[in-house]
Order: structure tokens, then sequence, then C-alpha cells
């Protein structure tokens, strides 16, 4: 069937986002999500006898989508302290330089 195919293709490329965020990689999202739009619709419109069926697989790549967002939101906190440090920094080389300046 198909959708148990998506279903597995959806599931490998979240695994390889996951991995790529951890390794610092910028990732584009765009096509995940009309993945999972695409994989939704289809869930919806099988029979409930069906979807039953899947219902172990799909709460997995939900699962995996959980480790996902919990990863960008990881390196989303480690670019903000990165951006607040560098801040920091320029700001005591600002401060250097003037006081530098006034002692000439």
């Amino acid at each position: 069937m198909q959708y148990q195919q998506d279903i597995d293709t959806l599931g490998d490329r979240v695994t390889t986002l996951v991995a790529a965020v951890e390794n610092g990689e910028d990732v584009a999202l765009d096509v995940l999500q009309q993945q999972v739009e695409q994989l939704c619709a289809v869930a919806l419109g099988l029979p409930v006898a069906e979807r039953i069926e899947i219902r172990k697989q799909l709460e997995d790549v939900l699962t995996q989508l959980d480790a996902l967002a919990l990863t960008l939101a990881a390196r989303g906190e480690e670019i903000r302290k990165s951006l607040k440090q560098t801040t920091s920094n320029q700001q005591a080389a600002k401060a250097y330089m003037n006081a530098k300046k006034s002692d000439v």
C-alpha cells in the first residue's frame, strides 16, 4: 500500500532532518510540511479499519516530529546564546576602544 511507503519515507526524512540539525546544519522544512499534510489527508481518507492498522506507524512519526521540534528548539537556544555572547563581546570591545581613545 502506497501510504505505508509514504509513512516510511516521512519517518526517514524526519530522522535525516534531526541528524542534520544536531550537526548544526540549516534545514528547510517546507518539503516536510507538505509531506505531513499529504500523509494526513491520505490517512483521513482511509477507512477506519485501515487507519487503525497504521495508527502505530503514525504515532511513531509523530514522536519523530516531536524530537525534531525539540532539536530545533535546542538549536535555536544555542544560536540565541551565541548571538548574545557575540553582542556582549562587541560591546566590551567598543568600550575598550573608547577607553583607549580617551587615554590618548
